[in-house]
């Protein structure tokens, strides 16, 4: 069964008030953890972005930028691209699995609320579909001893089973990866 890891990088923490820049999507399965991947850059006519943030350091000039811009796609259109996304491998199996670092407290919400913003319902609130965070998996496991890990940070997670970062971390499509590969290694764990 292949599950859909998904990782966004946003303009803050509060999705009333906060624009999503990147979606990024990774169809995995346990065989092929990276079976298929979509990224879609998406800016609002103004992207909106906490101060706090603006003053953290964080590397927005990666989303905000020229190339970027030329990718990014209306709101509309990104959504239609993923779930585009979402029916070509639906076929494959009955329920929808997304998977996300954090996902729960953090993705599902700007998703949801990114949705319908824009006039759509998201797959999120089908019953059919079952929502596994990565974060929560690692603290669950650690917590009944199966594995020994104190921090369950997506960095932290990497570290503890080998997986190589690379260029891409901190991006919505580089952590999706991440994602995913760290998933299949916690599964082995339950």
């Amino acid at each position: 069964m292949g599950v859909f890891v998904l990782d966004l990088e946003t303009g803050g923490l509060d999705p009333k008030e906060c624009d999503i820049f990147s979606i990024s999507c990774v169809y995995s399965t346990k065989e092929e953890p990276v079976a298929d991947i979509i990224e879609i850059h998406t800016l609002e006519k103004y992207p909106r972005i906490e101060r706090s943030l603006l003053q953290s350091g964080f590397p927005y000039e990666r989303y905000l930028n020229r190339e970027n811009f030329s990718r990014s796609v209306e709101p509309s259109e990104a959504i239609h691209r993923l779930e585009d996304f979402f029916t070509k491998h639906m076929h494959k199996q009955e329920q929808f699995v997304f998977v996300g670092q954090n996902f729960i407290c953090f993705d599902a919400v700007f998703l949801r609320t990114f949705y319908e913003r824009h006039g759509w319902k998201h797959l999120l609130n089908n019953k059919k579909s079952i929502i596994e965070d990565t974060k929560h998996m690692a603290r669950t496991l650690a917590n009944e001893g199966r594995i020994k890990l104190k921090k369950f940070s997506l960095v932290n997670l990497c570290e503890h089973f080998q997986i190589e970062l690379g260029d891409e971390s901190h991006t919505a499509i580089g952590d999706a990866i991440a994602t995913a590969k760290v998933y299949w290694e916690l599964k082995k764990h339950m």
